[in-house]
């Protein structure tokens, strides 16, 4: 299983870990949070991080979108090597 599929396999029992968040995988191992308030979708990726120290991040990118969740938070990670 590539990078992309674990984290797919995980966002779904982690949205539901946090009520009222959104939550998708886009290709380029990329995590996107969606939500209404700030504070919780960068609570959100911290708690993601957290929970596999593995992973790194690479790239961020904010949004603000005219539909709903109309605010995304989007991390790219990138597995750490096995030491």
């Amino acid at each position: 299983m590539d990078l992309t599929d674990e984290l797919r396999s995980k966002a779904g029992v982690f949205a539901d870990e946090h009520e009222g968040l959104w939550v998708s995988v886009a290709e380029g191992n990329t995590v996107v949070f969606g939500g209404t308030r700030e504070a919780e979708l960068f609570r959100a990726a911290a708690d993601w991080l957290f929970a596999d120290p593995r992973c790194e991040v690479f790239a961020i990118r904010w949004d603000r979108v005219p539909h709903d969740p109309p605010l995304r938070l989007a991390i790219s990670l990138e597995r750490l090597p096995d030491s």
